[in-house]
Order: structure tokens, then C-alpha cells, then sequence
């Protein structure tokens, strides 16, 4: 008998089990992607975050204060801030289909539950929302202080971006 509570990896499972056809690359393959932003953002994004992913682990690996350390400590600057780039368009491109609101949605559920991970070295080379960059918009203020909120999660601000797709999409201009 069930006590009515449901686990997240079920909810996970449910969740993408209703939406199998929503992948990126099952929208490449139905050409929505040539009418919805967002997912050329979200490809960006995992490809800018699987380089950073390989240039960690590289820069980990090689001993430190060595000529090839120094340069792949830069390789893995420029990585990080290209994923940081790719994930500001996550929160920022709009998708325009009911489709591409919800691969942003299962992409950031598959990136916060660690799917996007290294083959050579999964357990220690995957997602987190640690490595998402935090997003400020001054218009955004504390009601009390009237100051700017600066330290809202980046879940928020893709949230927000799928809740004005979803108004775009529901009521068009």
C-alpha cells in the first residue's frame, strides 16, 4: 500500500516516459528545431559543457606547475566560460513551441540529476547545478528593502523563461 508519496526518480521517470519524442534530436529529425530557438541553445550548451567537462579532467590529471598544466588550466578557463555563456542562453533564449518549452525543461531535469556525463569518467566528470552561473536582473527587487535580488538559483531564471514561452505560446501577439 502505497503512503501516497511519489520519489523524485519516479516523477523523473514518469515525467520523461510522457515526453520521449521531445529530445533534441527527435525535434532535429522533425525540423521543429528550424523554427525553435532554444534548441540550438540547449546543443550549445551541452557541447560547451562536455569540453569543460574533458578539460577538467585533463588539467586534474596533468602534475601541477608544468607547461602543459599551465596550458590546460587555460583550455579549461576558456571552457568555463563558454558553458557559462551557453547556459546564460538557456535562461534567455526563448523557446517558441510548446516542444521546445519542454526539452528545456527535460534538459535542465537530466542536467541537475547528473545525465550529462563523461564516458571515460562518469562518477567524477558530470552535471551539477553548482557549475550553473547565477543570472541577475535588476528589475527583480526585494519587496521589503526595494534592493535587487542577486542570488536567485538559475533554476529560477529557467523557469522564468519557460513561464514567458508559455504566455507567448498561449496568447499570441
Amino acid at each position: 500500500m502505497s503512503n501516497g508519496n511519489i520519489s523524485r526518480r519516479a516523477l523523473s521517470a514518469g515525467f520523461a516516459s510522457l515526453v520521449p519524442a521531445l529530445t533534441v534530436s527527435a525535434a532535429l529529425a522533425s525540423g521543429i528545431s528550424a523554427t525553435d530557438p532554444i534548441f540550438a541553445a540547449i546543443e550549445a550548451h551541452r557541447d560547451a559543457y562536455m569540453r569543460r567537462l574533458k578539460a577538467c579532467m585533463i588539467v586534474v590529471h596533468l602534475r601541477d606547475g608544468t607547461p602543459e598544466h599551465a596550458i590546460a588550466a587555460e583550455v579549461n578557463s576558456s571552457a568555463i566560460d563558454a558553458a557559462g555563456s551557453a547556459a546564460l542562453a538557456l535562461a534567455t533564449v526563448q523557446p517558441t513551441t510548446m516542444a521546445g518549452v519542454l526539452a528545456l525543461l527535460a534538459y535542465m531535469d537530466d542536467f541537475h540529476c547528473q545525465a550529462l556525463a563523461l564516458p571515460e569518467d562518469p562518477r567524477q566528470c558530470h552535471s551539477m547545478h553548482e557549475f550553473l552561473p547565477t543570472v541577475m536582473d535588476d528589475a527583480i527587487v526585494d519587496r521589503f528593502s526595494g534592493e535587487p535580488i542577486d542570488d536567485l538559483p538559475f533554476a529560477f531564471w529557467i523557469l522564468r523563461n519557460a513561464r514567458m514561452a508559455l504566455q507567448a505560446i498561449a496568447v499570441p501577439a
